[in-house]
Formats: structure tokens, sequence, C-alpha cells
């Protein structure tokens, strides 16, 4: 019994089905990274939220920016936020701060779910304090594109 060589209508036939199947697993791969890296920038940006909670409970103030208003990038080496290290029970009020830099050295940095510092913060008089990361696209702005910043006012 011979066996008959495929056609090039079923070889183009295979290649096409496997093709859309790599397309469809490449795709949804894509939304889940997407999806895990806004989850764990949503977490630091409720834990960031927890110890500023913990901060004015403390003190009875938010970190004050050197600028009324200003915003500032969240950064746990300098001021307003060096305090974030010596809170009133002896531990730092915000755990896991520390990262390996290229050069070996431990950092105080905090990043998004994207692996950037890009967390900025803002003191209101008013409606106490705001908190963001930039999302996805590395910008800040309230455009329709511009809609993935990941907010600590959309938080609550």
């Amino acid at each position: 019994m011979s066996r008959k060589p495929f056609t090039l209508i079923e070889l183009l036939t295979a290649m096409a089905i496997i093709a859309i199947l790599a397309a469809m697993v490449l795709g949804v791969s894509a939304v889940v990274s997407r999806n895990m890296m806004e989850a764990r920038t949503k977490a630091r940006l409720e834990a960031m939220m927890m110890a500023l909670q913990e901060h004015f409970q403390d003190r009875g103030y938010y970190p004050q920016p050197s600028t009324a208003g200003a915003t500032i990038e969240v950064d746990f080496s300098v001021a307003p936020f060096d305090q974030f290290w010596h809170s009133q029970t002896e531990r730092p009020y915000l755990e896991d701060t520390k990262i390996k830099d290229f050069s070996g050295d431990d950092e105080t940095r905090y990043l998004d779910g994207w692996g950037r510092e890009a967390f900025r913060y803002q003191l209101h008089s008013t409606e106490g304090y705001r908190l963001w990361s930039y999302g996805a696209d590395k910008k800040s702005g309230t455009t329709e594109e511009k809609q993935d910043d990941i907010c600590s006012w959309k938080q609550r």
C-alpha cells in the first residue's frame, strides 16, 4: 500500500492553522502579562497608601514636598520619603523597598510593575494626597489614549 504525499493545499492549510494558533497564544500572553504588571503596580500602590496612612497616624501629617502642591517622584532615599525608615514603632512604614542595582549595592527604590521608578506623589491641602503610577505608556495624562495611569483616587 503506497502513501500519497501531502498536496500543497494541505500543507498551506496546516501552516495557516498553526499561524492562527500561534497568534492567539501570543495575543493572550500579552494581555495576561499586562494584567499581571497592572496588578503588581496596584498592590504596590496600596502598600504605599497604607504606609502613608500609618505615617499620618503616627505624625499627624503626610510627607510634605519642598514646594506646596508640587508633584514629586517617590524616592525613599531623599526627603520627604526618607522618614519612611523611622516610624514610631521602630520599623519602617514600608517594607520591601531595598532592591539590588546593577553594581550589587542595595538601593532604596520602589518600582512599579513595569520595573520603573514611576510613582508620583502630590499633597493637597483639602484632599489629602494623590499617588499614582504612569502605567504602561510611561506618560502621565488623562486623555483617552493615556487612561492607563494607576491612581490612588481610583483605588479608594
